[in-house]
C-alpha cells in the first residue's frame, strides 16, 4: 500500500514514500541534492536512491561533462539515510538516463548499478554495506541494458564487449561477474529480458529489421 517515487523540482530533487490508504506522503531524507531512481529492498524496510548535487543559483548545465553521484541507503521509518558509495571521477549522467534500470536492489541482496568510472560504462554490483564492489561487466565496450534471470543470481546484458562494431547478448554471475557469450556473429542483439524462463532480445543484421 505505498508507493516511492521521485519529485523533480528542478534544482534539485526528493524521493518520498506515499501511502494509498492514508493519502499521506512520508519524504527520505529531504536535501537540496537530486535524489532519484529509488528502488526498494527485497524485505521492504529499507531503499536505495542516488544523489547527486542540486543546481546552485544561477548555475548552468554542463552538457559536455559528468557529474559525481552516490548511492545512499534509508530506513523507511526513521526516513534518514547514510551514502554507501560515491563515484571516484564525474560519472553521473549518461550511465543513469541512457540505461533501462539506473540502479536496482536484488532478491538475493545485491545493488546493481551503472557507473563510467573504468571508461566505459558497466554495470556494478555489490553488498548493502557498499562493500565487496565487483564490475560484472569487465571488457572493452559498453553495457547499454541489462534483465536479471528468473533466480536473480544471473543477468543477460547487451554491449559490444570483443565485437566493437555490434551489440551482443552475454551472461554473467552477479556477485562474481566473468560474463560468457550468448550471442555472436554479424547480427546485432539487445535489449533482453524474460517471459517465464524464456529469454528473448531484439536482433537485426545488415538487411533484416529488428526481430
Amino acid at each position: 500500500n505505498e508507493i516511492l517515487f521521485t519529485s523533480d523540482r528542478g534544482d534539485h530533487g526528493f524521493i518520498g514514500i506515499y501511502n494509498t490508504i492514508r493519502r499521506v506522503i512520508r519524504w527520505v531524507a529531504p536535501d537540496v541534492s537530486n535524489d532519484s531512481y529509488p528502488v526498494w529492498a527485497p524485505d521492504g524496510k529499507r531503499i536505495a536512491f542516488i544523489r547527486v548535487a542540486g543546481t546552485k543559483a544561477g548555475e548552468l548545465s554542463n552538457l559536455t561533462g559528468g557529474v559525481k553521484f552516490s548511492i545512499w541507503i534509508a530506513d523507511t521509518e526513521t526516513l534518514k539515510a547514510k551514502m554507501i558509495w560515491k563515484s571516484p571521477t564525474d560519472d553521473g549522467g549518461f550511465s543513469q538516463y541512457a540505461t533501462n534500470k539506473a540502479l536496482d536492489w536484488t532478491s538475493t541482496g545485491r545493488i546493481l548499478f551503472f557507473s563510467e568510472h573504468s571508461g566505459w560504462n558497466h554495470l556494478y554490483s555489490m553488498n548493502d554495506a557498499g562493500a565487496d564492489l565487483k564490475d560484472i561487466t569487465p571488457g572493452n565496450g559498453e553495457v547499454e541494458s541489462y534483465t536479471l534471470d528468473p533466480t536473480a543470481k544471473f543477468i543477460y546484458f547487451d554491449g559490444n564487449r570483443e565485437d566493437i562494431d555490434r551489440r551482443h547478448l552475454w551472461k554473467s554471475d552477479i556477485t562474481i561477474g566473468s560474463p560468457i557469450a550468448v550471442t555472436t556473429g554479424e547480427g546485432i542483439e539487445m535489449y533482453p529480458t524474460f517471459a517465464g524462463s524464456q529469454l528473448y532480445a531484439f536482433r537485426s543484421t545488415t538487411n533484416t529489421s529488428k526481430q
